[in-house]
């Protein structure tokens, strides 16, 4: 792989992480933190964050190894573990809090994109 292929993946997978990171890092006003339990507006942003950054490291992963079901466990284990930290830096922003429903749609999203991408037929 060419390194300007591998600077595209490393953009490709930097976008969304970095969204993910101001999203989770940007602090609440006080009495403005509305709890939205496990099925506020929040959750599909978790969901379709993590699926983003999923697909992105899935098909970095691709490009070098090929497609195998050990990238994808990989992307998805990442992107939980990203999600992971994301959370815990949560506790240090006013107004914010670690919240696993938020971990559980970030996996949700990376489960789901995954298997969609397994699913899709494969070009010549």
């Amino acid at each position: 792989m060419s390194t300007l292929e591998r600077a595209a993946h490393a953009i490709a997978v930097g976008v969304p992480a970095g969204l993910l990171l101001v999203g989770s890092a940007v602090p609440l006003p006080p009495g403005r933190n509305p709890d939205f339990g496990w099925l506020g507006p929040d959750k599909f942003l978790h969901l379709a964050g993590h699926a983003w950054l999923t697909a992105a490291l899935a098909r970095a992963i691709e490009a070098e190894d090929g497609p195998t079901c050990r990238g994808a466990a990989l992307a998805v284990a990442l992107s939980v573990g990203y999600g992971l930290a994301t959370e815990r830096l949560q506790e240090a922003v006013p107004g914010r809090a670690f919240e696993w429903p938020d971990v559980l749609a970030g996996l949700l999203g990376s489960v789901l994109v995954v298997v969609a991408g397994r699913r899709r037929p494969r070009g010549p």
